[in-house]
């Protein structure tokens, strides 16, 4: 019959046993968790970044669409002013070229906010890409070698005890 010290013994392996598995597996549970609540977050942070591009981009193009309207009218009212008033040639020529050239120079200004206004957009879906990874680093998973270690430690402790009993 066992004695009762080896009884007591084994519950007490068993039960560390039992708390460094139930440990590894809350730990990658935990782990699996935080991945998916990070990546949904991501997910979400990612559409909405998405949703804020598209908007720039329809914004920067009424814009554009505008400006060209404006130059249009401006050019037509150049023109009639001219004619109306007799006048003709180099003079108009070049106020007319100018404003093409102002018009060219403020379409090219919109196209290059709109290029680093898009890129920094692009910019903050890596930064949520990057805090998302960090965020899913924070809660690591379970060490198995760790898990196993500690229950050899138990068992390796457990057979101690029992060799030391058993000693003369």
């Amino acid at each position: 019959m066992c004695e009762p010290a080896t009884i007591i013994g084994g519950i007490a392996l068993a039960s560390q046993i039992a708390g460094a598995i139930g440990e590894h597996k809350a730990q990658n549970k935990a782990a699996e968790e935080n991945k998916v609540e990070a990546l949904k977050s991501l997910r979400l942070t990612e559409r909405d970044i998405s949703a804020r591009q598209s908007e720039e981009q329809k914004s920067f193009a009424g814009a554009i669409n505008e400006s060209e309207g404006q130059l249009q009218e401006a050019t037509g009212q150049a023109r009639t002013s001219a004619s109306e008033a007799g006048v003709s040639g180099m003079s108009v020529d070049l106020l007319l070229g100018d404003l093409d050239r102002q018009g060219a120079d403020y379409k090219q200004s919109l196209r290059d906010q709109m290029v680093i206004s898009i890129d920094q957009l692009q910019r903050m879906k890596s930064g949520a890409t990057a805090q998302a990874q960090s965020r899913i680093n924070q809660v690591p998973r379970a060490n198995p070698f760790a898990t196993g270690l500690r229950i050899g430690g138990a068992v390796t402790s457990f057979a101690g005890q029992q060799l030391n009993s058993r000693a003369p």
